[in-house]
C-alpha cells in the first residue's frame, strides 16, 4: 500500500514538474494560438522574447529595436504612445546572454496585437563623445508579427549592423530556431509552459520619419 502511495506522489510530482516547464514548440494556425497560456505573463498581456546580435565591426554601439503596436490592415503607424510598443536592446541590463549563442535575448511583456518594426537605432560611444545613428524603416515593406493575450513568443535572432560612412542601422532576421529559444528561456527561469517560434511576414506600412520627441535625436515613424 505504502509502495503504491509512493509511486501515485512520484507520478504527481513529475506532472507538476512537467507542467512548470517551459515547452518550445513550433508555430500553430490563429485558431490553436487562441488556446495558448503564459503564466508567467499576466493573463490580458503577452510575453515576447527576441534576440539581437551585432554584426561583425569594429564599433561596438548599443542597438535598440523599436516595434510598435498596429491595427491590423493598417496603412501608416497610429499616433505615437509608447504604452503601445518595446524595444529589443543590446548593452543593457536585464538582457539574457547564453554561452555560445551570438547576441543577447530581450523578454518584455506588451499588450496583445499586431507589431511592426519600426527603426533601428545605434549609440556609439568613444573617447566620452557619443555618436548617434538612426534606422528608420522608411518601407514600406517592413517585418510584422501578431501575438494573442496569453501567448508567448520567440522571435528569433536579428543582426543589427552599423553603418559608419552613412551613419545608419539596420536589423534582419538572422535564425529562428528552437534550440536557441529553449536555451534562452532556461538561462533566463522566466517562462512557463508554451513557447511558439513566431515568424515574421512582410506588410507594407507608410512611414514618415520624424523625431521620436521634441530635442531627441532619434527618429521614429
Amino acid at each position: 500500500m505504502r509502495f503504491l502511495f509512493a509511486a501515485f506522489a512520484s507520478l504527481a510530482l513529475a506532472q507538476c514538474a512537467a507542467a512548470n516547464e517551459a515547452v518550445v514548440v513550433t508555430d500553430a494556425p490563429p485558431a490553436a494560438v487562441e488556446t495558448v497560456t503564459a503564466p508567467a505573463a499576466r493573463e490580458a498581456s503577452a510575453l515576447v522574447i527576441i534576440g539581437v546580435a551585432e554584426s561583425a565591426s569594429m564599433a561596438e554601439p548599443a542597438y535598440s529595436m523599436l516595434w510598435r503596436r498596429v491595427e491590423p490592415g493598417a496603412e501608416a503607424f497610429p499616433v505615437w504612445d509608447d504604452d503601445q510598443a518595446f524595444e529589443a536592446r543590446t548593452s543593457v541590463r536585464g538582457t539574457v546572454r547564453v554561452r555560445g549563442i551570438p547576441g543577447e535575448f530581450t523578454f518584455v511583456e506588451t499588450p496583445p496585437g499586431t507589431y511592426a518594426l519600426d527603426s533601428v537605432f545605434a549609440e556609439l560611444n568613444e573617447r566620452r563623445i557619443s555618436y548617434f545613428a538612426n534606422g528608420v524603416v522608411v518601407g514600406p515593406e517592413r517585418p510584422t508579427f501578431e501575438v494573442a493575450p496569453g501567448e508567448t513568443v520567440y522571435l528569433g535572432i536579428w543582426q543589427a549592423h552599423l553603418d559608419e560612412t552613412n551613419a545608419t542601422a539596420t536589423a534582419s532576421l538572422w535564425r529562428l530556431d528552437a534550440a536557441d529559444a529553449r536555451a534562452a528561456v532556461e538561462a533566463s527561469n522566466r517562462v512557463r509552459g508554451q513557447v511558439r517560434l513566431r515568424e515574421t511576414r512582410s506588410v507594407a506600412i507608410a512611414c514618415t520619419p520624424r523625431r521620436m520627441e521634441s530635442g531627441s535625436r532619434r527618429q521614429i515613424c
